[in-house]
């Protein structure tokens, strides 16, 4: 069955992200600060209202309002870039854990 996309500028919207396979990777401030960095550049350029949020070590959830754009976009751009910054930062660690490895 498919549902009509809704979208209403004038409601929150509960967002909920998850990280792949539950892994609790947030627990680490490196990774938190690229959702919290994220979250905030939103709301200073007037993308979205942040009434409030928790982040978990395995999720995070937020209540946001939209004001230029669709909920669904939103949630697309934010899940996009903190994902990428994510996965960026997991590389760069482990090549640099590979490289101290290889020293020792």
């Amino acid at each position: 069955m498919t549902y009509p996309s809704v979208h209403d500028p004038t409601h929150l919207y509960l967002m909920t992200a998850t990280i792949c396979g539950w892994r609790p990777i947030l627990a680490d401030a490196t990774y938190a600060d690229i959702i919290l960095d994220s979250l905030s550049w939103l709301r200073r350029a007037a993308r979205m209202r942040l009434f409030a949020f928790v982040v978990m070590p395995t999720h995070l959830h937020a209540l946001v309002m939209p004001i230029d754009r669709s909920i669904s976009e939103l949630l697309q751009n934010f899940g996009s870039y903190t994902a990428h910054e994510i996965i960026k930062q997991l590389r760069r660690i482990s090549r640099w854990k590979i490289s101290i490895q290889r020293i020792f």
